[in-house]
């Protein structure tokens, strides 16, 4: 695929927040943020700047829906990354975006200790949300190993929303003693990042989070009834509970503007069927924004994204950190970083970046966050080798298995090289 690059003035992150900076920065149009050649329909990068197309029609008729004038680029990523969404959709469909004043970005800081760290912001995103079997087993994100005493296999079960938790609790502890201010999207087991039980939720607010979604024109009266008369607890769960942790996450981390968000997820061989048994398998690998397919920028909502992805370094950024914090995975955990043929989802729907084991791809959160990013992706859970020393029942009386806090130093020592002065 031809590779288009566009020379900007950029603006970078910095421990008070994201300031202008008189320096030029390469952005890369196609090789990141396009899946596939369609992409290139709903858009157009020349000398007079970025023009943003709905459809192969409109393009081949010069009408485009938004145009960002070269001179233009650097405070259009600077506004968009400061401003809500609900802004950024409203004046983007008027055409012109109000490029000042600029939204105040960190309006308050915390007073935080001097260290290596001092000064800089760091979200951390626990994903997934269970903490036991039943919540887990409701989530699809648990490895629950079967015992085969012929093949010495041993009963375990892993769970990842508790892998993921340990994690950060651990990071967030190291981080802060350096002086960094840390959010966490979630700080509780089986809790959402709104402070609500899946439980609770359904009790209190599932009914008015349909008819919300009904009178938006997001869902149809058949998908309204649907869920409200006939859906099982796990599509409740998967498509409306999570999908609005997702969406709160994102706002948490957004507001809290911060210099890195580091999204912690451990991964699982998809083609180890349910995960009954262990894989020889075992790879690491991280995800930064990207990945667009021309069939997804078919919506108005993803050329958004993909406009303000063009005019933010938060893209260049990001492959950047996920770079160093992959070299640190492979290092501290011995387990090598994955390459394109390693997964199917990474020949599919993810675009290598150049930076090994990291790979552009289009999630909910590489999507929504406009910070530069890490969504890690540490060893296989079901790995023959791992999944031992993960077991649910290792977490207890204050112990955390030292495989955990083997990923907990690889993310802590990324995090000071990128940060180092």
């Amino acid at each position: 695929m031809k590779t288009t690059f566009l020379l900007i003035v950029g603006f970078l992150w910095s421990g008070s927040g994201i300031k202008l900076q008189e320096k030029s920065i390469i952005k890369p149009a196609e090789n990141i943020l396009c899946l596939n050649t369609d992409t290139r329909n709903y858009y157009r990068i020349n000398d007079n700047g970025i023009y943003i197309y709905s459809g192969s029609e409109n393009k081949k008729a010069g009408k485009h829906e938004f145009f960002v004038a070269q001179e233009k680029i650097t405070p259009t990523g600077l506004w968009m990354t400061l401003s809500p969404m609900d802004s950024v959709r409203k004046y983007y469909k008027q055409g012109k975006f109000p490029l000042s004043p600029v939204p105040k970005n960190n309006p308050t800081q915390k007073p935080v200790k001097k260290g290596k760290l001092s000064g800089i912001r760091i979200a951390l995103d626990p994903g997934h949300i269970a903490g036991d079997r039943a919540t887990a087993d409701l989530e699809r994100k648990i490895v629950p190993i079967e015992e085969n005493k012929e093949k010495g296999i041993l009963n375990a079960t892993v769970i990842e929303g508790v892998l993921t938790l340990a994690t950060a609790n651990h990071l967030k502890e190291l981080l802060e003693k350096e002086g960094a201010e840390v959010l966490m999207t979630r700080d509780k087991p089986n809790v959402a990042s709104f402070g609500m039980s899946f439980g609770d939720w359904k009790a209190k607010k599932f009914k008015s989070h349909i008819d919300s979604l009904l009178k938006r024109g997001e869902i149809s009266k058949k998908k309204y009834d649907f869920y409200r008369l006939r859906a099982r607890e796990e599509i409740i769960f998967r498509d409306l509970f999570l999908q609005e942790d997702l969406k709160e996450r994102a706002k948490l981390i957004n507001a809290f503007k911060p210099d890195i968000a580091l999204i912690i997820h451990y991964n699982a061989d998809e083609k180890n069927t349910d995960w009954i048994k262990p894989t020889k398998k075992n790879f690491c690998m991280a995800f930064v924004p990207g990945g667009f397919s021309g069939n997804l920028l078919q919506k108005q909502e993803y050329r958004i994204h993909f406009l303000r992805l063009l005019c933010s370094p938060a893209l260049s950024l990001s492959v950047k950190y996920a770079g160093i914090i992959c070299r640190e995975f492979e290092k501290t955990l011995d387990v090598p970083l994955a390459r394109s043929s390693d997964a199917e989802y990474l020949q599919e729907t993810s675009v290598f970046t150049g930076e090994p084991g990291v790979f552009a791809r289009n999630l909910a959160l590489t999507r929504l966050l406009t910070c530069p990013l890490v969504y890690g992706e540490t060893l296989y859970q079901d790995n023959e080798k791992e999944y031992l020393n993960l077991d649910h029942t290792r977490f207890g009386q204050g112990q955390t298995p030292q495989r955990v806090m083997d990923v907990v130093n690889a993310y802590y020592s990324g995090v000071l090289k990128i940060f180092s002065k």
